[in-house]
């Protein structure tokens, strides 16, 4: 029996972290580890500890499967206890005896990466603490893996449409209800009357339905334009429809 870590690459947007490790949070995480591997390009390293009885491709399969399972919880959890978001998330390979064996030579491939320079604040233990904390509380994690499969689609109006379309499935496939408790997270939120009704839409739903709908004197460009400048500002709050958030 020999012990392996296998090795996952990402890229964090948001907190600068130190080196963690994670056994003192959920019983699922108790073998991992996360440590930096260039902080000027906001990449790391989530490192899982497993012990393996052969190193041929058929003995290292059943392995990587558990880990994949539970990094991808540990991806998700941790991207809402930290308040972060993660991107590049891919599998390199696994370390043994301090060498790297890439995930291509068992039977794998890797995702392109991409990298771009965001300012950032360190985590100092305090705040570790409070991420730990977060991540002992139970989750609704179909929510999580949903939201933030959307909320780090990169490009803005895929990462729009996408946001809106959760809001769709959460209210039922209703406009009218996606409105409503949008206003009531934010009622400065701009209204718009809806073409030839006598009811008013969120400017959301306005540019999801100019995307989605022909709608007369629309120019597509000059409403992707508009998504770009209001999507973030709709990320934060279907994050608080979605997963509850304050």
């Amino acid at each position: 029996m020999e012990t392996i870590q296998i090795a996952y690459g990402l890229r964090i947007n948001g907190l600068q972290f130190k080196e963690i490790c994670f056994s003192d949070t959920m019983t699922e995480f108790k073998n991992i580890v996360l440590r930096p591997i260039d902080e000027n390009n906001c990449r790391y390293e989530i490192l899982i500890t497993k012990n393996i009885y052969s190193s041929s491709d058929a003995g290292l399969k059943a392995i990587f499967n558990e880990a994949h399972f539970e990094a991808e919880k540990f991806k998700y959890i941790f991207s809402l206890s930290a308040d972060i978001k993660i991107f590049d998330f891919e599998c390199l390979g696994y370390y043994q005896n301090g060498q790297l064996c890439k995930y291509s030579s068992i039977g794998g491939s890797g995702l392109i990466l991409s990298c771009h320079a965001t300012a950032r604040v360190t985590a100092g233990e305090q705040s570790v603490h409070i991420i730990k904390t977060k991540m002992r509380e139970a989750f609704d994690l179909p929510s999580i893996q949903m939201f933030y499969d959307a909320a780090t689609i990169i490009e803005p109006v895929g990462r729009f449409i996408s946001l809106y379309t959760l809001l769709l499935h959460k209210y039922a496939d209703n406009q009218k209800a996606v409105d409503e408790e949008i206003l009531k997270i934010d009622s400065t939120v701009a209204q718009f009357k809806r073409p030839y009704q006598q009811v008013h839409e969120t400017i959301f739903s306005k540019l999801r339905n100019e995307m989605s709908h022909k709608r007369e004197g629309i120019n597509l460009l000059e409403t992707q334009y508009e998504i770009k400048l209001n999507v973030d500002r709709f990320e934060a709050i279907v994050k608080r429809l979605i997963l509850n958030c304050p």
